[in-house]
């Protein structure tokens, strides 16, 4: 009987979460992204030796809004090898943005950063995904977007756990 509470309230976080991982950019705002390593992945890959995805939340690139999508070598103190932006006019950027580059030469060390930012409006990504082709290998990392609402339930867990696990005193003569 006591563990109904708990089931209760847990029920009613994971139902309270909207179960959706999103990063929300307003007029201004850049998400950066570095990454010192990319996993090697079989499956089919683009002919280009680098190619860019980031995922929009529906379709949140409406007219007048923009978003700049910058790489960069290693780091983002670098300047920038390909800036690319994206507009509501832009090649599929309704529902995300690709972006291809014919470069063999950078990120050969699987290595560098990403900086999105948006020009003006505002959208919400919900994914970044980032392919480099060496030869027939086909390297891939993606960014970890969390979700608001995990850091809520991971706390409120950790304190119905710890609650749980304090002991009663036990009284003398029961």
């Amino acid at each position: 009987m006591k563990s109904i509470p708990i089931i209760i309230l847990f029920s009613f976080f994971t139902f309270i979460s909207r179960g959706e991982c999103q990063i929300i950019l307003n007029q201004g705002d850049s998400y950066d992204f570095t990454f010192s390593t990319m996993n090697n992945n079989s499956g089919t890959s683009f002919a280009w030796p680098v190619s860019v995805y980031v995922g929009y939340e529906n379709d949140l690139l409406n007219d007048g809004e923009s978003i700049q999508i910058e790489l960069f070598e290693n780091t983002l103190v670098d300047s920038p090898w390909q800036t690319t932006v994206h507009s509501q006019s832009g090649f599929l950027s309704s529902v995300n943005s690709i972006i291809f580059s014919n470069s063999e030469s950078n990120w050969g060390d699987l290595s560098g950063a990403v900086r999105i930012t948006m020009l003006t409006g505002s959208v919400e990504i919900i994914g970044l995904s980032i392919q480099r082709n060496i030869a027939t290998d086909k390297y891939i990392v993606s960014a970890s977007i969390p979700e608001p609402s995990t850091y809520l339930l991971l706390t409120i867990s950790s304190v119905i756990c710890f609650l749980l696990t304090k002991r009663k005193p036990i009284l003398a003569g029961n």
